[in-house]
Parts: C-alpha cells; sequence; structure tokens
C-alpha cells in the first residue's frame, strides 16, 4: 500500500521552520525522493500548513504569483535551490563538520536579500522588539526561511540528519534540544520515511 503524501499530511517535525523547509523534499536515501513543492503555489500552501504566514498575507501573495508568473517562476525555482543549500549546511552541521566555505558564499546573496527587507516593530510598549517583514512580496516565504536559518545556524544549534544520530534510516532534519548537565538529540517518534 502506498502513502498518500501531501503538503497538509507533512509532519512539521523539523523543530524550526527552516528544517521543516529542507524537509519539503522527502527521503533523499532514495533515488527519487517525493517533493512535496512542485511550484509556487505548493510553497505558499506549506506557508499556510505551518502557519509561517497569515491567511491575508497568503492571498495577497497568490493574487501577485498569478499577476507575475514568470516572477513567481524564478523565485520558486530560488527557493529549491535555497532548500539544497540549506540541507547540505545543516547536514554539514550535523556532521559536525564545518560547511564548505563555497556553500556558504552561495548562501550569503540570499541571507542579504531576506535581512535587507527587515524592519524593526515595536508591537507594544510591554513586548521586547522583533524583527519583521512588513511588506509582502513573492520572495517573503524564502526570507522567512533564511531568517529562521541564521537563528539556528547562530544558536548553534546543530541539526540531526537521518542517518548521523538518533534515527537511524530516517532522512529527516530535526533541531536539537538542550537539557540540564548537556546537550541531547531530540527523540524522534517516528520516522518521516
Amino acid at each position: 500500500m502506498s502513502v498518500q503524501r501531501s503538503i497538509s499530511s507533512l509532519l512539521l517535525d523539523g523543530g524550526a521552520l527552516c528544517l521543516d523547509f529542507t524537509n519539503t523534499l522527502h527521503d533523499r536515501s532514495v533515488e527519487q525522493p517525493h517533493d512535496y513543492l512542485g511550484s509556487y503555489a505548493d510553497v505558499l500552501a506549506w506557508c499556510r500548513h505551518t502557519g509561517a504566514l497569515k491567511p491575508a498575507v497568503i492571498k495577497t501573495l497568490e493574487r501577485m504569483a498569478k499577476a507575475y508568473p514568470p516572477r513567481a517562476n524564478v523565485v520558486f525555482e530560488q527557493l529549491i535551490v535555497l532548500r539544497e543549500l540549506l540541507y547540505r549546511l545543516f547536514a554539514a552541521q550535523a556532521a559536525g563538520h564545518s560547511p564548505d566555505p563555497a556553500l556558504v558564499e552561495q548562501f550569503n546573496p540570499y541571507l542579504a536579500a531576506a535581512f535587507g527587507q527587515l524592519s524593526l516593530e515595536f508591537l507594544s510598549k510591554k513586548t521586547p522588539a522583533t524583527l519583521s517583514f512588513l511588506t509582502p512580496e513573492l520572495n517573503l516565504p524564502g526570507w522567512l526561511v533564511v531568517k529562521s536559518a541564521v537563528e539556528v545556524l547562530g544558536a548553534n544549534s546543530c541539526c540531526v540528519y537521518g542517518n548521523a544520530r538518533p534515527a537511524i534510516g530516517c532522512s529527516s532534519i530535526r533541531a536539537r534540544t538542550a537539557r540540564a548537565g548537556g546537550a541531547t538529540w531530540r527523540p524522534v517518534a517516528t520516522c518521516t520515511k
């Protein structure tokens, strides 16, 4: 019996938006992994599933993608490249290695583009300031993923890549959690394989 895979059934068990994004390519250990993202519309469906964007923003991006299909396709292709870059960066970190400097150089333009769009926002006097993307643009899903990736990579919270530890046979990336007395790898209840 084959498993029906859809974005709405995709497990969000990475522990961070960027890891969940990286895991939209299911089971990299097989010759033809299942790709949940086949179009920009799928990226927006993933944003809806993760709660990364408010429904009103998603509707705005859907209208923009329909109005400018060639631009939406370019952004989609860039997001797929970003996903693979992040996978390779996180896999190196999970293996205890520094990422290849060429990967970092490839990631830096994504970083510059995303962080060039951030604004400091104060929601109230009682809450700390946040960094937010205030203008909906087709690149917004990628900017959110990049911001999350910087938080994960910058926090030195290594990731676990499937055949590393602890989920033998699983090909998803998950965030590490810390406990008193040292860091431990978050147990994986179910493999997404």
